[in-house]
């Protein structure tokens, strides 16, 4: 089961768009998830701001696939402060069906080379708590924890 990881192009929008999408059902279960897709998703409706992206050269949208199906995406960014350009992993998602295929790998190795071409001192990104298996993927990269954000909800 070859997969292949290529930047996306305009005729792409759609599936990106899906699989973001589907990422977000999964997380608006997860502890986090709420928050994170109120706070730091980029904000809806995906189409147009995905539909930029994939023409801007500061930004890198990933698309994995199997047999030309797109199984995965990843958006990041470039964002600059003070000079200082860091790549921001915007999403992330692989559809559970096909995981452990190397298509995350592939995806990470391939925001690496652009964030690098991009100038970029370094990569952030973000995984919820409890969300093991995505702190232990970017973990193999290098990326650690340089701050927690803390939450209390005053719901009653």
């Amino acid at each position: 089961m070859p997969g292949s990881v290529r930047a996306a192009n305009s005729n792409d929008v759609p599936h990106v768009v899906g699989l973001m999408a589907e990422g977000r059902s999964h997380l608006a279960q997860a502890r986090g998830g709420p928050m994170w897709l109120t706070r730091q998703a980029l904000p809806e409706p995906l189409q147009p701001t995905i539909a930029a992206a994939v023409k801007d050269p500061s930004w890198s949208i990933q698309l994995a696939t199997i047999d030309d199906v797109p199984l995965g995406i990843m958006v990041s960014e470039v964002e600059v402060i003070d000079d200082v350009a860091v790549a921001v992993v915007h999403e992330l998602f692989v559809v559970p069906e096909a995981r452990g295929v190397a298509l995350g790998e592939e995806m990470m190795d391939a925001t690496v080379a652009w964030a690098q071409s991009q100038g970029c001192v370094g990569i952030d990104g973000y995984a919820l708590p409890g969300d093991r298996a995505t702190k232990n993927f970017f973990e193999t990269f290098g990326l650690v924890a340089r701050g927690i954000v803390v939450h209390r909800s005053l719901d009653s």
